[in-house]
């Protein structure tokens, strides 16, 4: 399934009340998707009508702010980290290309980043993820490949009895 598919997934999940399977489902599209903010949206309104201001503030981070409630809930995330950008870069934890962000997101991770600097810390550096899944090979090739195999060990077998015959044949012909 791809990214829409999936995030719609996780709306009808959220609607008939399976909140968790919703979560999860979202988070894994925010880890392999991370350049699609949509999903980090769903995610933080999830989490902003069960009560958790926080942890909406911690997926609301890189959205422009259109109501109260968003800024709200980034006000709440930045105490509940006790305003160090360091931790919410770590919480953050984007690992996509900054260059395929709204400006805004991209604005506010640079800002992130210019306040570790600012404290004298590194930027901690994050993996970027590969969205191509590694191609298996087809197992018709393991399949002729296995046949291929037994066939060779049995003739050589076969090989290895006819040898043994013919010498046994030299050795009772050198008898006489």
């Amino acid at each position: 399934m791809n990214y829409a598919d999936q995030l719609q997934k996780a709306r009808s999940e959220n609607e008939v009340g399976l909140k968790q399977k919703a979560v999860n489902r979202l988070k894994n599209l925010i880890n392999t998707f991370p350049d699609e903010t949509s999903a980090r949206d769903v995610l933080a309104e999830l989490y902003y009508e069960a009560g958790f201001l926080d942890m909406a503030g911690k997926y609301w981070y890189l959205s422009e702010p259109v109501d109260e409630r968003m800024i709200q809930s980034v006000a709440a995330y930045n105490k509940s980290v006790g305003y160090s950008p360091l931790q919410a870069y770590l919480d953050i934890n984007f690992r996509g290309n900054k260059a395929l962000l709204s400006s805004y997101a991209a604005m506010r991770l640079t800002a992130l980043e210019e306040e570790i600097k600012a404290t004298g810390r590194k930027i901690p550096v994050t993996k970027s993820v590969k969205i191509e899944r590694e191609v298996k090979p087809p197992k018709r090739l393991k399949i002729k490949f296995l046949n291929f195999l037994l066939n060779l060990v049995f003739g050589l077998i076969v090989l290895v009895f006819i040898l043994g015959i013919v010498q046994v044949v030299r050795f009772i012909s050198g008898l006489f």
